[in-house]
Parts: structure tokens; sequence; C-alpha cells
């Protein structure tokens, strides 16, 4: 009993870093991939998130070469910001607080050799709620279940 409550506990706890992963998306834009990812996952109203969007070729390599890009983010027709960026390794880092909750599109377009690409848009939600429930929730149960275990143990 005590190595299937060592386990299970173990196992629940290893949920926890998958559910603060910091998730991405990618789309695919002519011959480049394209990845948005952002921490936290799901941005917070009031609270800096911070997004990194890469450029890889088709062999999934980093573009380390020359590129100037744009950042639009907007909510509904609003531009709530637009931004221009350079870089040479293939990676633009972009940080923004959003005041409201809703649904936001990050456009992003690039020039590299010459050559303007505009990937579809990233949508990304902010929720009303300031604090994600699940690692609470997770912490609980594992809690609960620890101690339901050790009490039978005693």
């Amino acid at each position: 009993m005590k190595r299937f409550a060592v386990v299970l506990g173990m196992l629940l706890m290893s949920i926890i870093p998958a559910v603060l992963a910091n998730g991405g998306c990618v789309k695919i834009a002519d011959e480049y991939f394209v990845q948005l990812s952002s921490s936290p996952h799901v941005p917070r109203i009031n609270e800096q998130a911070q997004m990194l969007i890469s450029i890889a070729d088709r062999n999934a390599t980093l573009v380390q070469q020359a590129i100037n890009a744009t950042i639009t983010l907007k909510k509904g027709t609003a531009i709530i910001r637009e931004e221009a960026k350079t870089t040479t390794s293939g990676v633009v880092s972009f940080e923004h607080t959003f005041a409201k909750a809703g649904s936001y599109e990050l456009f992003f377009s690039f020039t590299i050799n010459n050559q303007t690409i505009a990937p579809e848009d990233f949508l990304i939600e902010v929720p009303t709620t300031s604090m994600p429930l699940m690692p609470v929730i997770l912490a609980l149960l594992l809690g609960t279940l620890i101690g339901i275990l050790w009490k039978r143990k005693a």
C-alpha cells in the first residue's frame, strides 16, 4: 500500500509541470515554421505575458539571418499595440500586459531575403479569472489523497 501511495503521488506530481507548461502554436508560412510560445501559457489580466516567436526552416532549424518583423496586437478591430523588431537569431521576443479579458489576435509578419511573409494570425484568449485553478485543484487532490493514505497506514 505504501508503494502504491508513493507511485500515485509521484504520478500526480508529474502532471503539475504539464499543466503549467509554456505551450505554443505553430503556423506554416511558405517554407517556414513560425511558433508562438508564451509564459504564462494563458495570459492573465494585469500580469506581463512574455512571448517568443520563433522562425525555423523546413528542417526545424532556427533561421540565422537578418529578419525584420512586425508584430500587431488587436482586440476586435482596435490595434492595441504595434511594434517593429529585428533579429538574426530566428527568435523575436514580445512582452505585453493585458488590461482586459477577451479575445486578442496577434499578427506577425517578417521580411527575409527581400520577401515579406505573413502567417495566419495567432489567437490569444485572456480569461476573466486571474489565477489558473488547475494547479490548485491538483494540489488539493494530491494533499487529500496523501492524507487519507497516511491515516490508513497509521
